[in-house]
């Protein structure tokens, strides 16, 4: 039965349309022909008969020719050769393997900065080499837009001054107005003495974290953005932009097969540690692993060091300070305090020992007497050689003509017009209107304002003169002592209880004596209680007796050692009764104690009952403990020691005279009260829990709790 194909399509007879084939010699192309040629259609192509061609070697033909019978042969010894046992993966988990293993050489190739163009020579060398120790063309070549405008001489001034700092050491304290750049030129200087290795520990302070922070994330801004300082510094900056913004690549940066060490966190950045490059004629680049630093001013400062791959430990070589007070602290006098020891310590001795810091200090003067104005005072602080700059160093002497503008100010600013008016008006009259005003920077100045000059007053206009003297001048005016806190006439009246002096309300059963004991006069005031401690003023005042309405310590009249110690006086005054002799004249508790004594006998017998002609009854003073001081002297010179105590007695009726039931009262005291304070005390303190019972009252006593008996001073 016949298959349908023609017998000669593979037959090696010679036919009319194809030649002779010897099967001992055939070419490759014949071969892959004559094979293709059978039922089984493709069963080899010309690249597998050159591998096999390959591999057989001469042993199927002589290089050009190939033996069908000896290929056919090696094939079938091939078919057959026993094949080794498989050693380690095979299938499936041999896949997976491989291609793990090509994912991670493709990770490394990502990781390692030196394949691409990340790192490369500076584009412009010449550039690079004159910046290096000339911090103002560092400024102009590679931070345009932030310095755009023409320096002022202040600005050349600092500038000198913060290159001296950074190159040589020492310290610098700046205070120039706001928006001068002062910040700005920190931030530059900052990144001018890493990258050229100047300063290899660099340490931001703020007044707190967060604001050091802030001028950390400006520094990361210009690294990441900034092309000028790519093209010549791509062994800093090339790293850097090679993490692509994601932080967390840092720890697995390489170059050349190393790890860069490159830091790049919220509070910190270390600057990535290359190997030698050749353009650098083999040398490492000056600014490998250098560090930036934040901290606050009353945060964690002391200790501040970073640990290096190498194992070395360096400590900060440079401290640049921003505005280290804020308007809070600066209105403190103890916080100024603080921050001034933290500077002249903790601060200025994070370098170690044996090494010297610079410091840089950028600083806003709030008020007279601050922090600020104390660093920049040289005779306070000689070792910051403080800077202090302003907007205006004179003003325009045309005074009348800038009252008509900013008169003209302020109704284009009611009537949402703008500044448009006052401007042709300082327009038309500008010559008279600039004479002898000074500005420290003439470029300054909004777009839509005509001079620096202007620009000034308008400031002055718009800020108030006491922001603009502290923000521009950085010379604060005095300020005014307000209190929020402090009574009106109509609050005062409100709390009037509507009683006459000394009068005690039918309520009250107890009445509290306060001494405040200062160095010139003591200070009392009598207050009634009722049983639920809502309270009454009776009586208050000083003795001596200050013959005043109204005083204070520092301008008291009297004097206490003066008036009270004098003998004759003592014995005509106090002890007429009973023939006492004074022990002693000296010191300030026989004063104190002399004083008390008819202070207590005249306040004792003035408080009346609010019904008419009771008198209220006298107990025992409460003494206050709280500790040693003179306050004590006037509750022993008030006190009634418990064996010379009398019998309370009995309240004036409603018919006595009030006068000599005071009288009464008055000398029952004078014939308890002791001759000094160290005959009542006799070495103890002797104190007695009653408090001063209302007469008339019956039942039991009730009791003022201790501390509200006596203030102490």
């Amino acid at each position: 039965m016949s298959s349908g194909r023609d017998p000669s399509a593979y037959s090696l007879q010679p036919t009319a349309s194809s030649p002779r084939l010897d099967p001992r010699r055939l070419k490759p192309t014949e071969l892959v022909r004559l094979l293709n040629s059978t039922p089984l259609g493709e069963v080899i192509s010309e690249r597998q008969l050159h591998r096999h061609r390959s591999r057989a070697g001469f042993r199927i033909g002589d290089g050009r020719t190939v033996d069908l019978l000896r290929y056919v042969a090696w094939l079938v010894l091939e078919r057959h050769r026993p094949k080794p046992e498989p050693t380690g993966l095979t299938g499936y988990e041999a896949h997976k393997e491989r291609a793990a293993q090509r994912n991670r050489e493709m990770a490394l190739l990502g990781r390692d900065i030196a394949t691409g163009e990340w790192v490369h020579p500076p584009r412009n060398a010449e550039q690079r080499e004159r910046a290096e120790r000339d911090f103002r063309f560092f400024c102009e070549a590679y931070f345009p837009q932030t310095f755009h405008l023409p320096w002022s001489d202040d600005h050349l001034k600092v500038i000198a001054k913060i290159e001296q700092a950074v190159l040589e050491g020492g310290l610098f304290a700046m205070a120039m107005p706001r928006g001068s750049g002062k910040t700005s030129l920190c931030e530059v200087a900052c990144l001018w003495a890493l990258v050229y290795g100047h300063r290899e520990f660099v340490a931001l302070i703020g007044s707190d974290e967060e604001h050091a922070a802030s001028m950390l994330d400006s520094i990361k801004v210009e690294l990441e953005t900034n092309d000028l300082l790519e093209d010549d510094f791509s062994e800093v900056v090339g790293p850097v932009r090679a993490l692509e913004g994601i932080h967390q690549r840092a720890a697995g940066q390489l170059c050349q097969g190393k790890q860069t060490h490159i830091g790049w966190t919220a509070r910190e950045i270390v600057l990535p540690t290359l190997p030698p490059l050749e353009w650098l004629g083999n040398h490492s680049p000056k600014s490998n692993g250098a560090i930036i630093k934040v901290a606050g001013i009353t945060g964690r400062i002391r200790g501040m060091k970073h640990k290096r791959a190498d194992g070395s430990s360096v400590r900060p070589a440079l401290v640049l300070i921003d505005d280290p007070q804020t308007d809070e602290s600066a209105r403190s006098p103890s916080q100024c305090m603080t921050r001034e020891r933290i500077l002249s310590g903790a601060i200025l001795g994070l370098a170690g020992p044996g090494r010297k810091i610079a410091g840089l200090m950028a600083l806003t003067v709030v008020r007279p007497g601050d922090l600020a104005d104390r660093i920049l005072d040289r005779d306070k602080h000689p070792q910051w050689q403080g800077e202090r700059t302003k907007m205006v160093y004179a003003f325009p002497a045309n005074e009348a003509l800038w009252a008509r503008y900013a008169e003209l100010w302020r109704l284009g600013m009611q009537a949402d017009r703008g500044i448009a008016d006052a401007t042709e008006f300082y327009r038309a009259n500008r010559d008279a209107m600039d004479e002898g005003a000074v500005i420290a920077w003439p470029e300054r100045h909004h777009p839509d304002e005509l001079s620096a000059v202007q620009h000034a007053m308008n400031l002055k206009l718009d800020r108030g003169e006491a922001a603009f003297w502290a923000e521009y001048q950085n010379e604060p005016l005095p300020e005014e002592q307000a209190d929020d806190e402090l009574l009106t006439a109509d609050e005062i009246m409100a709390k009037v209880n509507g009683h006459r002096r000394g009068e005690v309300p039918l309520a009250a059963t107890h009445l509290t004596m306060f001494v405040d004991v200062q160095g010139k006069a003591l200070f009392w005031l009598v207050a009634a209680w009722e049983d639920d401690f809502t309270g009454y003023i009776i009586d208050y005042g000083t003795e001596p007796d200050q013959r005043r309405r109204a005083g204070a310590a520092g301008v008291a009249d009297g004097d206490t050692r003066r008036a009270w110690t004098h003998p004759q006086r003592q014995r005509e005054r106090v002890y007429v009764e009973t023939g006492a002799r004074v022990a002693g004249q000296g010191g300030r508790q026989d004063a104190v104690h002399r004083a008390g004594q008819p202070m207590g006998e005249r306040v004792c017998g003035e408080p009346q009952r609010q019904a008419a002609g009771r008198a209220a009854q006298r107990g025992d003073l409460l003494h206050a403990p709280g500790g040693e001081g003179a306050h004590r002297d006037v509750a022993e010179a008030l006190q009634h020691p418990p064996a010379a105590q009398q019998p309370g007695l009995s309240p004036a009726s409603a018919g006595d005279d009030p006068a000599n039931g005071r009288a009464r009262r008055c000398r029952a005291a004078l014939r308890c009260a002791p001759a000094s304070p160290a005959a009542a005390c006799k070495g103890e303190r002797n104190l007695i829990d009653s408090g001063m019972e209302i007469g008339g009252r019956s039942g039991p006593t009730c009791r003022v709790p201790r501390p509200c008996a006596l203030a102490a001073p």
